[in-house]
């Protein structure tokens, strides 16, 4: 039986870590969740982790640093950046180290999209059946997820 990509998801917020959790975890992934970044960097540094999606602004951690840590365990590890607060700057600066820089909120099948590419190039083989990178329930799930973003954001 091959192994599922192991993806962690770092971010302070447990309730996109929820999301993100029951979203890819329908897709066929091992989800893993931190919440600190010292409980990332302890998942990386064993070799457990395929990918690495993190927010950039944490209060307990700078995105910035985490990135460079992890890089200094592995180089080639594909790491994505969700954050709400990105700037030109820092997308031209991090574009060497990270493989994809995103604003949230993040449209979540673009995020699987780049997900499976990134996957795709350091595991060498397509991580997930094309059958279920569209499946009606995540589509269904975000399209939700997404309305209630937009309700809630609205004055």
């Amino acid at each position: 039986m091959t192994r599922r990509p192991a993806i962690l998801f770092i971010d302070d917020d447990r309730d996109a870590l929820d999301f993100y959790a029951a979203s890819f975890g329908k897709c066929g992934f091992d989800i893993r969740l931190a919440q600190e970044s010292s409980d990332g960097l302890r998942q990386v540094c064993r070799g457990e982790i395929d990918l690495v999606v993190t927010d950039l602004r944490m209060p307990w951690a700078d995105g910035e640093l985490l990135i460079q840590v992890i890089r200094e365990h592995n180089k080639l590890l594909p790491i994505i950046i969700v954050s709400g607060f990105v700037t030109f700057e820092q997308v031209q600066d991090g574009m060497k180290d990270v493989f994809r820089i995103l604003q949230k909120p993040v449209h979540m099948p673009t995020l699987l999209d780049i997900i499976e590419d990134a996957l795709e190039i350091y595991l060498g083989q397509r991580a997930i059946p094309p059958f279920q990178r569209t499946s009606p329930w995540m589509i269904g799930r975000v399209s939700t997820h997404l309305s209630d973003l937009a309700s809630a954001e609205s004055p």
